[in-house]
């Protein structure tokens, strides 16, 4: 057993509860009120431009702030690393974005398999996420067939440079699948990720200033 399995199932328990939230998280997007499943995506959005080169302790501080009412959306994206361009792409995305309508697609979509034309139609929808940003965004919505190939991810991978430029969802997902396949974990591909992630950090991150506000 290689040490990231160690890893995982010494963990296992965390892991079971992160598994719970993101199965409630789940529920609420396919299954909910329209409305709170448009929500759970903006904050799903928000929470993936945030944390972009930007530490988490930064990027969940500025998630927090705009979520309680401190911060606007433009303070939130200057208090994270790339916040000018950051506050452009929320403005962009939030001028042309209808998440109620975005929620219908992911409902369509996802409940019929089509995962890879969902996150092309994520990745078209919203502004500032690429295909590992889009799929970040859909996984923290409970949608775990998605993952996001982050620095941590890269590093326990080998993966660099051009690596991890991708120009389709059809190539980001045969990657990913690649990725979770040689990590020896029998989990959804974002439970994976998040072991992973967690095993390069030696550290179990849970993510709550996010699950706190949308469940």
């Amino acid at each position: 057993m290689s040490e990231l399995e160690n890893w995982y199932q010494a963990h296992r328990s965390d892991y079971a509860q992160t598994e719970d939230r993101l199965k409630a998280t789940r529920n609420v997007v396919l299954n909910g009120k329209l409305s709170s499943a448009g929500d759970v995506l903006e904050r799903a959005y928000m929470f993936a431009v945030l944390s972009i080169k930007t530490d988490r302790s930064r990027h969940e501080n500025a998630f927090v702030g705009h979520y309680t009412g401190n911060l606007t959306r433009k303070e939130a994206a200057l208090e994270t690393v790339y916040g000018g361009n950051k506050k452009n792409w929320i403005r962009r995305t939030f001028d042309k974005t209808n998440w109620n309508d975005l929620a219908l697609a992911v409902r369509s979509h996802a409940k019929n398999g089509r995962f890879e034309t969902l996150l092309n139609v994520v990745v078209d929808t919203v502004v500032g996420v690429s295909y590992r940003k889009a799929g970040f965004m859909l996984a923290m919505s409970g949608l775990t067939e998605y993952m996001c190939i982050d620095s941590n991810v890269a590093r326990y991978a080998g993966l660099d440079g051009d690596e991890l430029t991708f120009n389709n969802a059809e190539s980001y997902m045969d990657k990913c699948r690649e990725i979770c396949d040689g990590t020896g974990i029998e989990a959804d591909p974002f439970v994976a990720q998040w072991a992973v992630y967690d095993y390069e950090r030696g550290e179990h991150a849970r993510h709550m200033t996010y699950f706190n506000e949308i469940l």
